[in-house]
């Protein structure tokens, strides 16, 4: 009689056992994508124009910054947006309540001159130019801007 109940709970364990394998918990059943916290690159993510962007001449004033999404921060915190256009970039913000849209492009600054960076002009940084961006601000007025 021991045998015989020996016998039965040796089989009665093995099939427990192969009742239960492959059996997973609710945790495993449940995974679920890791969360990422790393925003996609935007549209002007290899823009030379992306950055914090100071008055090279008015000790380093804030003037905006160009993220790579086309939004930007103007004076002030205002904000704004921009767009890469042929030879430079726009920019639209308000202006003391009214949307203004001003110009920008790349100029080589050195001492006493100022040249639209273009190709034949790119000598000038091998002579101690530094690249800027210059803003028109108005159409008769302008700053020049310098990356930090």
């Amino acid at each position: 009689m021991n045998k015989v109940i020996s016998v039965i709970l040796v089989f009665s364990l093995l099939a427990t056992v192969a009742l239960f394998t492959g059996c997973s918990s609710k945790q495993d059943a449940e995974t679920t994508a890791p969360v990422t916290t790393e925003k996609a690159p935007g549209k002007y993510a290899d823009s030379e124009y992306l950055g914090s962007w100071y008055n090279a001449d008015a000790d380093e004033a804030f003037v905006c910054t160009l993220n790579d999404d086309g939004t930007a921060v103007f004076k002030n915190d205002k904000k704004a947006t921009w767009t890469e256009v042929d030879g430079g970039i726009t920019i639209t913000a308000t202006v003391d309540g009214a949307e203004t849209t001003m110009e920008g492009y790349f100029v080589i600054a050195g001492d006493g001159y100022v040249a639209r960076a273009t190709d034949a002009n790119m000598h000038y940084l091998s002579e101690g130019g530094t690249l800027q961006l210059e803003i028109m601000l108005t159409e008769t007025t302008c700053v020049d801007c310098i990356q930090k």
